[in-house]
């Protein structure tokens, strides 16, 4: 039986697949990240096969060497000194059978069950599969939009302590597309030299770059430059292993890799057991693909390869710009163009979940499919990644078009959007008309929001210091054609710093939105408020969702209260219960921070107390009610942030209760509250 493949060209229909994947007149499946068959080098590969099994030794069919058979070793080694641009010794090279198996053997033989793993986020899904496998821990650490955010992992490794592993996809990162420069890698060898962890890095794009683009370094060349200048032996001192493949550069069912690491690192694979027990990895297949190199069939199918994955992201990136537009949703959903690699990320509104819109295409049969980025990071929710490496430009068109419609049709049928405005879709506010300030981006909280706002597009945010000379008003007179949104989360006398350079400013500049989020004891409320009589101003206690509705039930729930008869005798009252103000029921309030959170109680809790003294005052007639209200401030490690109201009544117990679970909700919350702040019409001061 025979079939027709994306290409139109006929084949016969086997079962080898590890999926169907149905043609684009049907459906474009653009979850599929594997090379189309007009990809997958048969000819070569028979080619090289045949002249291997031409040799006479039949010690070729022998339990082969554990690190690889050094004539391989010693090909493979010029085959990429002559990609990487650099030497790469065959003493550094152990063959493995791809990288997920290089992974699974690096997380049973270096990793034990429960050791700590730094990843990105987002990060590759299946090796968080393979993780949780081996009964792994595993925390994300920010990127940036050129990878790993290094500020934030020196945070993580202060509140987390030191990883066992941090793992990297550096070079065309899958999903985002992006890659980390020598700079960012070199700060990263360090700091694991520095905290002793390992650094774990996929590089299965490593040379996948389009043909346009210089790759950065692989791992292993960066630790060896870094010991280097170090002095130190780099053989000895090795942190760094570089986790390298055949599947995409010259086919997958090969299942044939190497590691690249110092000799300290790969010794432990030497002498493990289940290494002596099954000697090298693949030795029939190495054989195969050392005569692709030998005979130039792997680097001739290595440059047709990269031009071909480049014309079709560019063919798929073009459709999608023109079908965005056509569809007039250009201004709400956008991408990030990649630099090598399979996959393009797409974005959608924030508020959107894309395994909805998922569903939707699939409810719908819209002839289209692709992987929500839930599935890289639960920051990604509103993202879907697109593989080009499979349909032929014909094929990518027609799924650009489908999605482009798909979601046009999902966004006007969308209750939850908050994007829809009539019949047809509401733009969102354009990334180059606004110009974002990030007053105390330096913080914790800081850094996540200006990750937030580079993740929506506004990749110019600015990092505002009110402390540096000049930083303010140099942000005021630049690009005065848009419009300037600064959100503060510095500090109380760093808001009053700030809000001062601002009104010193009045008069040759149209002064910015100014969003604060900063709390403490003594807030410079009498500035926030001469600031709200010239510009608009926010204050916001809590940049989360649920907060607002938690006070919303803390209201219903105690004027309900006040309306039951009490059966509290006076002289009860007169012993002064703390609480016993509304009916029978007792009321308490407890927050909990981490240990750094400096307020106590949080202005959250001050909002929480203030609900409850506004709605239960009345009754009680008791001006001294908030001060009678207990609230208990706990700081307890790296809590994110957790706040409580208990009413306790006869025989029954109410309990109302936030907990925040990420801390990248308020920096979600900041960007939503900024963007509110501009569509109100007059200036002003506002709390909420």
């Amino acid at each position: 039986m025979s079939s027709l493949d994306v290409n139109g060209k006929e084949f016969q229909k086997c079962s080898y697949g590890q999926y169907t994947v149905p043609p684009a007149s049907e459906f474009v499946n653009f979850k599929v990240g594997q090379p189309a068959p007009t990809m997958l080098p048969l000819d070569g590969i028979r080619e090289a096969s045949v002249a291997k099994m031409q040799e006479t030794d039949p010690l070729y069919l022998q339990y082969g060497e554990i690190s690889g058979y050094p004539e391989f070793k010693k090909d493979l080694s010029g085959f990429l000194t002559k990609n990487y641009g650099t030497e790469v010794l065959p003493k550094n090279l152990f063959v493995t059978n791809g990288v997920t198996g290089g992974l699974c053997m690096t997380c049973s033989l270096l990793l034990k069950s429960g050791d700590l793993v730094f990843a990105e986020e987002p990060t590759y899904f299946l090796a968080k599969s393979i993780f949780k496998d081996f009964n792994l821990k595993v925390v994300q650490i920010a990127m940036d939009p050129d990878g790993l955010n290094i500020d934030a992992l020196k945070e993580a490794l202060k509140t987390h302590g030191t990883p066992k592993m941090l793992y990297t996809v550096g070079t065309c990162h899958n999903p985002t597309g992006r890659t980390m420069p020598n700079s960012k890698r070199e700060a990263l060898v360090a700091l694991a030299h520095e905290h002793n962890f390992m650094v774990g890095a996929d590089e299965v794009y490593q040379l996948l770059s389009f043909p346009q683009f210089t790759p950065p370094k692989c791992f292993a060349q960066i630790e060896q430059e870094y010991c280097k200048a170090k002095g130190l032996d780099y053989n000895t001192s090795g942190h760094c292993l570089s986790l390298g493949s055949f599947s995409k550069i010259l086919a997958p069912a090969l299942r044939l890799g190497w590691f690249h690491a110092a000799s300290n690192m790969l010794d432990i694979f030497e002498k493990s057991g289940q290494l002596d027990s099954s000697g090298g990895l693949n030795p029939v297949i190495s054989g195969i693909v050392h005569r692709c190199i030998t005979m130039g069939i792997q680097q001739k199918h290595l440059d047709a390869t990269t031009q071909t994955l480049w014309n079709r992201a560019s063919a798929l990136m073009s459709e999608l710009e023109t079908s965005f537009k056509a569809e007039g949703i250009d201004e709400m959903v956008r991408f990030e163009k990649p630099q090598g690699g399979y996959f393009i990320l797409v974005f959608l509104p924030k508020e959107w979940k894309a395994k909805d819109l998922l569903q939707f295409c699939i409810d719908g049969k819209k002839g289209v499919g692709f992987l929500p980025g839930a599935s890289f990071g639960q920051n990604l929710q509103h993202c879907l990644r697109l593989s080009f490496s499979y349909y032929a430009i014909d094929g990518l068109k027609i799924g650009a078009r489908r999605l482009a419609k798909a979601i046009k049709e999902f966004a006007n049928s969308n209750p939850y959007s908050g994007i829809i405005k009539g019949d047809g879709v509401a733009k969102q506010e354009s990334s180059d008309k606004v110009l974002y300030g990030v007053h105390g981006s330096k913080g914790r909280l800081g850094s996540l929001i200006f990750n937030q706002l580079q993740t929506l597009g506004h990749t110019d945010t600015v990092r505002l210091d009110s402390r540096v000379e000049g930083a303010i008003a140099n942000f005021l007179n630049s690009e005065k054609e848009r419009k300037h949104v600064i959100i503060d989360v510095s500090s109380a006398s760093g808001l009053e710093s700030l809000i001062d350079q601002l009104l010193a400013c009045q008069g040759s500049n149209d002064l910015p939105d100014l969003v604060t989020g900063t709390t403490g004891i003594t807030l410079p409320r009498g500035h926030m408020e001469a600031y709200g009589k010239v510009a608009r101003c926010l204050l916001a206690s809590n940049f989360s969702l649920g907060v607002p509705i938690m006070l919303d039930l803390a209201k219903t729930v105690v004027e309900k209260l006040n309306l039951q008869p009490s059966l509290v005798t006076e002289s009860e009252k007169a012993k002064n219960i703390p609480g016993y103000y509304i009916g029978d029921w007792n009321i308490e309030v407890t927050e909990e921070h981490h240990t750094k959170k400096k307020d106590a109680p949080s202005g959250t809790a001050k909002r929480i107390l203030k609900a409850i003294e506004t709605n239960a005052k009345p009754n009680t007639g008791d001006p001294k009610f908030l001060d009678k209200v207990p609230c208990q401030a706990l700081r307890l490690g790296d809590t994110v942030g957790k706040h409580t109201i208990y009413l306790a009544g006869p025989g029954e117990r109410i309990e109302i209760t936030h907990s925040a679970t990420k801390r990248d909700v308020f920096a979600v919350g900041a960007v939503r509250t900024a963007k509110w702040l501009a569509q109100q019409n007059s200036t002003g001061f506002h709390e909420i």
